[in-house]
């Protein structure tokens, strides 16, 4: 069996207003996963707006900016779910009124 080594997220040296690509790595949580990249990008710091920490993203897409462009888009529009649930614009039972 070969000896694997492990590097934990927080080793990789990604620092505020850094990113990378990591390819031909096996990734894992509780059991190893292959056929991913991983896209890491901390974004940087703007005055007085710190961001506390940098994205972690699994991703077949192929390079950093096609991740980084799937994760914005995914999340503007998780974003935009968020801010239509709390305005009171009851979407889950538009919803199910009219899947019955």
């Amino acid at each position: 069996m070969e000896h694997l080594i492990w590097q934990r997220l927080d080793e990789l040296g990604i620092v505020a207003g850094t990113y990378e690509y990591v390819q031909g790595k096996r990734v894992r949580k509780t059991r190893p996963a292959t056929g991913f990249e991983l896209a890491c990008k901390w974004k940087r710091n703007y005055g007085k707006y710190q961001v506390k920490e940098a994205w972690f993203i699994l991703t077949d897409l192929g390079s950093l900016p096609a991740a980084i462009n799937a994760y914005k888009q995914r999340m503007g529009i998780e974003e935009m779910f968020r801010h239509c649930k709390k305005g009171g614009y009851d979407l889950e039972l538009e919803f199910r009124l009219s899947t019955n």
